[in-house]
């Protein structure tokens, strides 16, 4: 259910409804309707504090915040400068935590979670590169869909977690080698009268699969390289 309402949200962008989201995600969530104001430099038209879930085992409360921004968002528009708005408002409200979404005109929006982190009495702040996600209606969102969709938000640290960038990272992974072991096998079964028999002539057996998972190998790395380019628009599909 969470899911889908996320899919609703991407295709069909409505701040408010996120409220519905988190309602779906955790049924301790409390909606809000509060405006932010914040004096900042920086050129945000509006934000509103839409909800948060209290964590009484954590003595936390995860707060969720939209805003607007003047600014078309990518991978490289305004990160920093909205990080930086989402530390002030946890300053000036002491929460512990928060999602700060960020939107433009156009429906996309930087989903992103902000927290301090405290080693003896310094304050340190989450990275602001690794816990966001970028979405909008002409991405894949794959990876947010999977991670923030099906999330897990019965504790901040389960949270946390859905931010993470690890396990993506080992499931990458595990079906790289899958994909990498299958294309190997069709590579040899499709050549297995031609190119594959002058490569056995040519080289040991030792060498010949090395020459067949360095061909795979450069192969995948290529459209893998492709397919990157088409997502930041650097090439027609």
């Amino acid at each position: 259910m969470s899911q889908e309402i996320l899919r609703n949200i991407i295709f069909e962008f409505n701040p408010a409804k996120f409220k519905r989201f988190f309602r779906s995600l955790n049924t301790l969530f409390i909606p809000r309707s509060e405006e932010i104001l914040i004096d900042t430099n920086e050129r945000f038209k509006s934000g509103e504090l839409v909800g948060e879930i209290p964590y009484e085992s954590e003595a936390a409360n995860l707060i969720v915040c939209t805003v607007k921004t003047d600014q078309t968002l990518s991978e490289r528009s305004g990160k920093k400068a909205q990080y930086d708005y989402a530390k002030k408002y946890l300053t000036l409200t002491q929460k512990e935590a928060g999602i700060f979404i960020f939107y433009d005109q156009y429906g996309n929006f930087r989903f992103s979670l902000v927290y301090p982190q405290f080693v003896g009495t310094r304050k340190n702040w989450s990275n602001f590169r690794r816990f966001t996600y970028l979405v909008g209606a002409e991405s894949t969102n794959k990876t947010f869909l999977s991670r923030i969709g099906n999330g897990d938000f019965s504790s901040l640290v389960k949270v946390k977690e859905a931010f993470s960038v690890e396990p993506v990272t080992y499931r990458f992974f595990d079906e790289f080698r899958l994909y990498f072991e299958k294309t190997k096998a069709d590579f040899e079964e499709t050549n297995k009268n031609t190119v594959c028999l002058w490569l056995k002539d040519k080289y040991s057996p030792e060498e010949y699969h090395e020459q067949i998972n360095r061909f795979t190998f450069l192969l995948m790395g290529r459209i893998i390289f492709i397919y990157f380019l088409q997502r930041k628009c650097l090439v027609l599909n």
